[in-house]
């Protein structure tokens, strides 16, 4: 746990100075990693993104209702849109809940109206991300 600790707070930190933290040697430190890896405890290595500052301006969460029937082409849908940053599959009479991005509200009001112009969404809820207060800090015990 403390590996993956370390890992989440900064992952460019080099090996060397991650295994002192974790006060193992370079090679088993290194040798967990890869594990980690293997096993998909560690999907991916990746930065997070401050969207505001790259111009991003709008952000919206989503929760829609989807014909059951069409489920399966609505999440193909989501997966592949170039502004959807996230999907989830939910549950409390929605079916998926999804995080877009614009880079403005004209952007965002036509993204919104193409998605309500897809056959089989019948319901969905807008909440606007005014600011975030804490995003992938998680820490493990």
């Amino acid at each position: 746990m403390k590996i993956i600790n370390e890992l989440r707070k900064n992952s460019r930190r080099n090996l060397n100075e991650l295994a002192i933290n974790v006060g193992l040697p370079v090679s088993t430190t290194y040798e967990k990693i890869k594990g980690y890896e293997r096993g998909k405890i560690i999907k991916r290595h990746t930065s997070l993104i401050d969207f505001y500052n790259l111009g991003y301006l709008s952000r919206v969460i989503v929760a829609i209702k989807v014909k059951r029937e069409l489920r399966e082409n609505i999440c193909n849908m989501l997966k592949d849109h170039p502004n959807i940053n996230s999907v989830y599959r939910i549950n409390r009479g929605y079916d998926y809940l999804i995080e877009l991005v614009a880079k403005d509200s004209n952007e965002m009001s036509d993204i919104l109206e193409d998605l309500s112009m897809q056959e089989g969404i019948v319901e969905k809820n807008l909440f606007e991300i005014l600011s975030e207060i804490k995003k992938e800090e998680f820490i493990l015990k």
